[in-house]
This record gives structure tokens, sequence and C-alpha cells, in this order.
């Protein structure tokens, strides 16, 4: 693994002063990825000013449109060259020797606000919308050949630049497609099935770290769920309660969890919010939630 970072001229030898400790994390593919524990380093290190656009801002844009083209580039991050003088703080250490990478590695806090940036720099030069999230890129178009003209001028723009895509990864003019947490679709959009297969294998809570978890999960799709709010009540109340009382799920709280579930588990088909149209704005509230 050392030996291929090298020869690709990802990280070179170093005598750095810093080092990082190393762990390896297993990927889908059945190797492994070499990752840097940079927790120590993020802690002292000035925070990226660039904004990240929200997941809603960015799904608002593909209003409209029917065919769907999303990019993944080849280790995005390893694309993205790092300052010669930043190069010591990446070090860290093995078995064989000291190492120092050349380019933005994983696990740097700054690293995805920079590859945001460069992804921005391409999408200013086009001539036609691409959506971005981090490292997540769709083309939308409402034709096939308005699809191609985009996707032609993206990958000359990556061309001119030396960026390289993953071609497996890449999906070409779909009406369906999976990303920014949702399945897109012409027709609307729905929860993306990695979240919602998570939320139906959850078990039941049996404290309040996992009643946390349970609704950070849900949360996200809260719009797919009416009412939501209310529904969670009694599970938002248990974190209110202290650490030392007893953790206990009465029939309320049980009676919550199922009905997140349920309701998840068949959503509905929600159309893509189109800031363009004429809108009207309902609210309910109460002293329990407002929706």
């Amino acid at each position: 693994m050392i030996d291929e970072l090298l020869k690709a001229g990802i990280i070179r030898p170093s005598e750095s002063e810093y080092s990082s400790p190393v762990i390896l994390v297993a990927k889908s593919d059945g190797t492994d990825r070499l990752c840097i524990d940079y927790r120590a380093l993020n802690a002292i290190t000035v925070k990226e000013p660039f904004p990240v656009p929200s997941v809603e801002e960015q799904v608002a844009q593909l209003a409209g449109n029917s065919f769907f083209t999303t990019l993944d580039f080849i280790s995005g991050y390893y694309q993205i060259p790092i300052a010669e003088s930043s190069k010591k703080y990446t070090a860290f250490a093995t078995h064989i020797g000291q190492y120092e990478f050349n380019v933005a590695p994983f696990g740097l806090t700054n690293a995805p606000f920079k590859f945001q940036r460069e992804i921005r720099k391409i999408t200013s030069r086009m001539k036609r919308r691409v959506v971005s999230y981090v490292d997540e890129i769709i083309i939308p178009s409402k034709n096939i050949k308005e699809g191609l003209e985009a996707l032609d001028e993206f990958l000359g723009i990556l061309a001119e630049i030396g960026m390289t895509l993953n071609i497996k990864k890449c999906t070409f003019l779909a009406t369906e497609v999976s990303s920014l947490g949702h399945r897109i679709t012409k027709e609307g959009l729905l929860p993306g099935e990695v979240k919602t297969d998570a939320i139906q294998k959850f078990p039941t809570p049996s404290n309040r770290t996992e009643v946390r978890r349970f609704l950070g999960l849900t949360s996200f799709f809260r719009r797919f769920v009416q009412g939501y709010a209310q529904i969670a009540l009694p599970l938002t109340r248990l974190l209110k309660t202290k650490d030392a009382e007893p953790f206990t799920l009465t029939f309320l709280e049980q009676e919550a969890f199922d009905t997140l579930r349920r309701a998840l588990y068949h959503p509905p088909i929600l159309e893509i919010y189109d800031v363009k149209r004429q809108h009207e704005v309902h609210t309910d509230a109460s002293s329990n939630g407002i929706a």
C-alpha cells in the first residue's frame, strides 16, 4: 500500500517533526484504505471559511429536469495538491518509515472545503447548471441532447485541468439516481435506500445514545413524515431527562419509534421544490411543536 502511494506521487518520505497515527479502514470491495487519525492536528487547525451548501439547496436546483448524470472522482481529495509548506503537518509513521502527503489526505478538517472550492471553480465556468455537494456532482438536464452537451463541456474542463473520474461509479443520463442522500427521479424525491435500510434495521433503543442516533437518522428525512415533530415528541423528551435517571421505554416511546419506522418504509414521493413557481404556505403549531 505504501509502495503504491509512493509510486503514484501521493506521498513522499518525510523527516517532519510532526506525526499522526495510522489506521486501516476496510472498504466495501474487501480492500483496506490507509487513513490517518488527524484529530490532534484538526483541533489546532484554522478552519476554512469557504461555505459548503446545504443538501436542500442543492436538491432544489434539480427541479424541472428529467435526466441526471452523476460523476465520481478517482480518490477526489488526492487530486488536490497542498502547499509545500503544509506537507510536513500531514506526516505519519509506519513500521517501514515516515511519510507525508503531496496531496490532500482524507481526514483533514479543511479537505472537504478545499475540494468544494476546486469543484466550484469548475462549475463556475459551465454555461449549464451543475449541482455539487463536496464530492458529489450531478448534471441535470431536461432532455438527452442537453445532458450530452453539458457533460461534454464538463469533461472538457476536467481534461484541461487534469482531473479524472471513476467511470465505474458514474451514471449517465438516468431517469433515477441515488445522490445527496436521496433517490432522485424525474417524478420527485425519495429517501435514499442506504439510510432507510439503516432505519428499518435499527433495534429498539436501550439507552439515550441510541435514541439520539435514531432521531438523527430519521430527522434527515423529516420532510417525508407529516407531523414529524409531534410523532417524535416522546423520544425527544427522553433526551431531556438526566443521564443519571433510569432509562425506560414506555408504550408512548415505543409507538413513536414504530410509527417513524413505518412512515419511512413507504414514504411519499415529494416533488422537488421549484423556487420559480408560485407557493402557498400552510403551518400549524401547538405547545408541543410546529409544522
